[in-house]
């Protein structure tokens, strides 16, 4: 359980605000959002309206939960004219919010990321996201990479005129929209069972300005909140620390960093584990990293295998399970099908069960 004062939630009601007892009165948008997901009442902003705002009415009683952005806050109600619900404006004390931990632990955020291009970042998130969906797990891959590899990946040509991609929810935080479109429209299915994509969009470098300006960095952690039906959502992140990435980092539970064994991703490495420090001592404290995930091992060269027993040596998070070069991740790319749909019984595919296997402990 934690403690919640309700009273920071005054805010966005400023004008509307009545005596402790009366029916609060707000903006129709706010009045037609979808409050908790414990409770999953929705507020009703058409019987109600009065030219000056919505009457929030609820199915419920006793404490009314309810969320305006990233504010999660719950207050008394008590019986008013009819089937009303009136709700008594927020006093200031804590409030108790209740959250369903065992829920939570039965789902998963993974963001692959390291700033170095060319590592696999899309290779790994994508193929460990379609076993994950083969097991039976809904899946979820977020691709806020401006390349959209991991949209041409799942989807093949039809990722071009996906539409709305992700570059349409980040717009969609720029404006105010009397009806905005629920974080369910921006999501695609692909042609695998249980496997489903956020594509990316070209326009989503042209946006990055307006949204670190308005400081939008905790809107993809809120949406990905309210899609609860996920079990897995793995992150494909560009190769820039850009407010895109930092984005993927709030709103992920575990960190994974594709690593491919030579000199200048060593020096990286150690550059972008203080970047994850720092983002999870800023924003997000319950960030870890999971692990270093080897790949494009080459088991008998000399180079890659020194530089992982180093690793290892300083005490990094160097996974056991490796991934192989191999000329089959290309051909899944240009066939656009992960590799256990392309050729489940090859070495690689194999390799990428055994790392899920290790990540989700099955």
């Amino acid at each position: 359980m934690m403690w919640i004062k309700p009273s920071i939630l005054c805010a966005p009601w400023t004008e509307s605000c009545k005596e402790s007892g009366s029916t609060i009165r707000a903006s129709p948008a706010w009045a037609s959002t979808t409050v908790d997901s414990a409770t999953r009442v929705v507020l009703d902003s058409q019987e109600s309206w009065n030219g000056r705002g919505a009457a929030i009415r609820a199915a419920t009683s006793g404490m009314y939960i309810f969320r305006y952005g990233s504010h999660v806050g719950s207050a008394p109600v008590r019986h008013a004219d009819g089937e009303s619900l009136a709700l008594v404006p927020p006093a200031c004390i804590a409030t108790p919010y209740h959250t369903d931990h065992a829920q939570e632990e039965t789902r998963m955020r993974r963001v692959i990321f390291n700033q170095k291009g060319g590592v696999g970042k899309s290779t790994i998130a994508c193929n460990l996201a379609a076993i994950s969906a083969a097991e039976g797990r809904k899946t979820l891959v977020v691709d806020l990479d401006t390349q959209a590899n991991s949209t041409r990946y799942l989807l093949g040509d039809a990722g071009a005129e996906s539409d709305p991609t992700i570059a349409d929810f980040f717009q969609q935080t720029l404006s105010f929209a009397l009806f905005p479109k629920a974080t369910e429209e921006f999501i695609h299915p692909t042609p695998f069972e249980n496997l489903y994509v956020m594509p990316a969009h070209p326009e989503m470098d042209a946006l990055q300005g307006k949204l670190e300006s308005r400081y939008k960095i905790y809107k993809l952690r809120e949406a990905l909140e309210e899609i609860g039906d996920f079990e897995r959502v793995y992150i494909d992140t560009p190769p820039a620390l850009n407010f895109f990435t930092r984005s993927a980092l709030i709103a992920a539970d575990r960190c994974l960093i594709p690593f491919d064994c030579d000199d200048f991703s060593l020096q990286a490495l150690y550059t972008l584990l203080d970047s994850v420090r720092e983002i999870k001592v800023d924003h997000n404290r319950r960030l870890e990293v999971e692990g270093i995930v080897v790949n494009q091992f080459q088991s008998r060269a000399r180079l890659p295998q020194q530089l992982v027993d180093d690793l290892r040596k300083e005490g990094q998070p160097v996974l056991d399970a490796h991934i192989s070069s191999s000329v089959k991740v290309r051909e899944s790319h240009t066939r656009a099908k992960p590799l256990i749909h392309m050729a489940p019984g090859h070495k690689l595919s194999n390799e990428f069960r055994a790392l899920h296997a290790l990540l989700d402990g099955s």
